[in-house]
Formats: structure tokens, C-alpha cells, sequence
């Protein structure tokens, strides 16, 4: 054999190709290395729960003092326009539960909100609500108007500084009635006039304490003016002024509901999050926990006190 023959034969390259990462004829391909994640102790996880558990608490409280006052407002610049509409093409149409029926003014505040009919909770998160078991402002009788103290933008949270002699102003489609303060009192809830036949009074109600509605702050009022004569039967508003300062009973089947598909979602979340890209898990769940966590809140707040 020749000396060229030898060396062609040394030259010659290997039965194998070379394992370069990535390459064609390498089978083991690099994978991008897993997430590890420590093992938490059984303390750290308890740490956690009550974090969040704290910044729901506050998230609920900012809700309450802020969100609610905000839809207020809203609804509240749509109930005046609707009722301005109303005066001018069906001033004597009969009122359904939620609709607006007159405009409250009290100059010590200076305040002006528009009371809408019914005094749950519903209606009373748009505005003050007229208790439908009492006359209306300007009649016989003792007409009821419940309203918020601190949350939904709080039309009443300055009730219990009225005195006596302070003026009343109510706007209804049966015209301009002046109130004059008698009394301002802390009580349970037992009205502070039964229903008359001669004379035109006028009850405010709201929570005593500013986070609390154990007791009702009463506000009563006079008619100066001689009363109009209701044109259906007088109600007592003895039941309705009780009732509508507690809490909705209907409402523990939804606050059970959502936050048990609040907490559902919130494990799912914390499992994709140790497998998937963090980035990729927020922009999937974020927005399904916000809603969940709105659905919540408002089903919290109709366990509490109607007037708060």
C-alpha cells in the first residue's frame, strides 16, 4: 500500500457527526431549563393565606367608600334627567320601585339628590328611597325617606347634624314643599310619629355610626305649608322603617357562589403560575378574578346594614 493510500485513509472523518448542540444528527436537543420552586412550609403557607386575605379586606373597604360612590354619582345624573322628562311629559304617573320621585334639598349641607322609590337594597344604591308604605312629601302623614351614611356616595351622612329649625326642601310632581326641622335622634328603628290625618311630616333615616347601623340616626320634620290629601290610603311605615335598615337575606346563596368560584379560580391560578410563563398566567386569569372578585363585593354589600 502506497504512502497516499495511508494518508487519504487518516484523513478520512468519523463514522459519527459531531454532538453539537442543536444540530441535525444530535438527539438530544437542549431544553430550556423548569421553573423550581422551593417547598414551602406548612407556616409559610399559612402567612400567605392571611395576606391575601388582608388585601381583599382592604380591596372590599376601598370598594365600598369609593366604587359604590362613583356608580352613585352616575346614577344619580341619570335619575334627574329621567325625572326632569317624566314632569314634562307624565307628571302623574304612578312610581315603580327604583324609579325617581322627587328631589331632596337640604341647605345646611348644601346637598341635592334625587329619592327614588322603595328602600332596598337595590334602590338604595341610587339615591335616597322613599319608603312606599308612607304618603308622599307634601301630604298627610308621615312621609319616610331612608338613605346611606357612608357608603354610595352617603346622600345622609351629615343627617345627624341638623337642629331644630333647619329647613327641609322636597321637589315632587305635585309641587314645592318646605320642612322645618323638629328633632334629630339616635333610636332602634321605632318611628318617631305614628301616621296623622291633619298634619304633613317628613322622616329622615340613615345609620348611626359611620361602619356600623346597629341603631338609625331619625331626623323629623314638619310640613310648613298646609298638606295635600293623598289620593290612595295612608300606610303605616312602621314595618318598612324596621326592615329596611337590616341586611338582604337573599343574598348568603350568592356570596357563597361567587367566593367559592373565587377561591376555585385563585388555586387554579397559583397551579398554572409554578407551570406556565408568569406572564402568560396573569393575562389568563386577571381578568376572570377581577370580575369573580366584584361579583363578590357586591353580594358582600348586601349583607350589610341597607343605610350604612
Amino acid at each position: 500500500m502506497s504512502q497516499t493510500a495511508v494518508r487519504v485513509e487518516e484523513e478520512a472523518p468519523p463514522d459519527t457527526e459531531p454532538g453539537i448542540v442543536g444540530g441535525r444528527g444530535n438527539r438530544h436537543v437542549a431544553q430550556p431549563p423548569r421553573r423550581v420552586f422551593p417547598r414551602m412550609e406548612p407556616r409559610a403557607i399559612v402567612s400567605r393565606v392571611v395576606t391575601a386575605i388582608g388585601i381583599l379586606a382592604l380591596l372590599f373597604v376601598a370598594y365600598e367608600l369609593f366604587g359604590t360612590s362613583i356608580g352613585e354619582a352616575r346614577t344619580q345624573t341619570k335619575l334627574l334627567s329621567a325625572w326632569q322628562t317624566q314632569l314634562q311629559t307624565n307628571p302623574n304617573a304612578v312610581p315603580a320601585l327604583g324609579d325617581p320621585v322627587a328631589l331632596l334639598e337640604i341647605p345646611r349641607f348644601p346637598s341635592q339628590d334625587v329619592v327614588v322609590q322603595g328602600v332596598r337594597s337595590t334602590d338604595l344604591q341610587k339615591g335616597p328611597g322613599h319608603d312606599p308604605g308612607s304618603p308622599m312629601p307634601g301630604q298627610v302623614g308621615n312621609a319616610v325617606i331612608m338613605g346611606h351614611r357612608t357608603t354610595y356616595g352617603g346622600p345622609f351622612r351629615d343627617l345627624s347634624q341638623l337642629q331644630r329649625g333647619d329647613s327641609i326642601t322636597v321637589f315632587t310632581a305635585q309641587g314645592r314643599f318646605q320642612y322645618t326641622v323638629l328633632s334629630t335622634r339616635v333610636t332602634t328603628g321605632t318611628p318617631l310619629i305614628a301616621t296623622t290625618t291633619e298634619l304633613g311630616y317628613l322622616t329622615l333615616i340613615t345609620s348611626d355610626a359611620t361602619f356600623g347601623g346597629s341603631r338609625q340616626v331619625q331626623v323629623l320634620a314638619q310640613l310648613v305649608t298646609q298638606p295635600l290629601t293623598p289620593t290612595s290610603e295612608i300606610q303605616m311605615a312602621v314595618g318598612a322603617v324596621r326592615n329596611g335598615s337590616g341586611a338582604d337575606p337573599l343574598a348568603y346563596a350568592p356570596v357563597l357562589l361567587w367566593g367559592e368560584l373565587f377561591a376555585a379560580v385563585l388555586v387554579i391560578a397559583w397551579v398554572l403560575y409554578r407551570r406556565w410563563s408568569p406572564w402568560a398566567t396573569h393575562l389568563i386569569t386577571s381578568p376572570i378574578l377581577i370580575a369573580l372578585m366584584f361579583l363578590l363585593f357586591s353580594s358582600i354589600d348586601r349583607l350589610l346594614p341597607r343605610t350604612l
